[in-house]
């Protein structure tokens, strides 16, 4: 990815190489080849079914590679022992639904175990990682409601403190603003971007293209499974590409407070509704 600043480059590495996932037969993630650096928000955006969910679980080790090697720090990440994989990456995962009668506090307590010891007790550490972690992600009243009466975008966040609590170096998220409101979607945003700052590597897949262009450092886009682009999202998200991806026409403006990228998007006209068009201005 390109206009990586020296500090950055010299951090902690995610590299993914010639990764391949197959599912039920179907290939899904084509020869993927990215890199996302420690101290980046690196957004992975494409169209319904393009492989962003199935490519983070491929970094994560949820699912299995047909072919390709998940590097962290220069070694094989997937290949490392599950408890130390754990302490190094984190998934948040979209869907989050379960039976077991699971308070909010219980589900964030999970994100402790891979610092645990092998007989799975507690400490009053871990319950004040649970609690820092439900305060980062901005729901500390929910800690003793019951994880299955939640709305969707209240699980999104606590999926989230989970995670946290897991004190990730990588952090992956499939769809972290999914179900939220406006407020809660720029403060989470916001939040990822504050620890992308801090050290850690972070990469979300984003549905909002202007999202991506507002807060990541990078973006690395998909198109039936393999990697069309990738870099500054102020350089990769023209008109042109997201044409050529999504099938809108997209107007790159400037958010008038921020100074980064605005997308405006909508459908291409038709030939009838060119023509009439043309007409109407004659």
């Amino acid at each position: 990815m390109s206009g990586t600043p020296a500090a950055i480059q010299q951090a902690k590495t995610l590299d993914a190489v010639k990764l391949e996932v197959r599912l039920g037969g179907k290939l899904v993630v084509d020869g993927v080849d990215c890199t996302v650096p420690a101290g980046a928000f690196s957004a992975l955006v494409g169209p319904n079914g393009a492989g962003k969910s199935t490519l983070l679980r491929a970094l994560a080790g949820v699912v299995p590679l047909r072919t390709g090697t998940v590097l962290w720090e220069g070694k094989d990440l997937l290949r490392r022992p599950r408890r130390e994989r754990a302490r190094i990456a984190a998934l948040a995962e979209q869907e989050s639904a379960t039976d077991a009668p699971l308070t909010v506090r219980d589900v964030v307590a999970l994100g402790t175990m891979p610092h645990r010891s092998l007989l799975g007790f507690g400490s009053n550490d871990d319950d004040a990682e649970v609690a820092a972690a439900l305060q980062t992600a901005g729901v500390p009243e929910l800690a003793d409601r019951m994880f299955s009466e939640l709305s969707g975008g209240q699980r999104q966040r606590v999926q989230l403190a989970r995670a946290l609590a897991q004190r990730p170096q990588l952090l992956l998220l499939d769809e972290p603003t999914n179900h939220l409101d406006p407020h809660a979607q720029l403060t989470t945003l916001r939040l990822l971007r504050e620890l992308a700052g801090g050290g850690i590597a972070v990469v979300a897949a984003l549905h909002d293209l202007t999202h991506a262009a507002a807060h990541c450092d990078h973006v690395i886009v998909l198109s039936r499974g393999t990697v069309v682009a990738a870099g500054d999202p102020r350089t990769v998200l023209t008109s042109e590409l997201i044409r050529e991806v999504y099938g809108v026409q997209a107007h790159v403006l400037v958010h008038p407070a921020t100074g980064r990228p605005l997308i405006a998007l909508s459908l291409p006209a038709s030939g009838d509704e060119a023509h009439r068009r043309l007409e109407v201005s004659a």
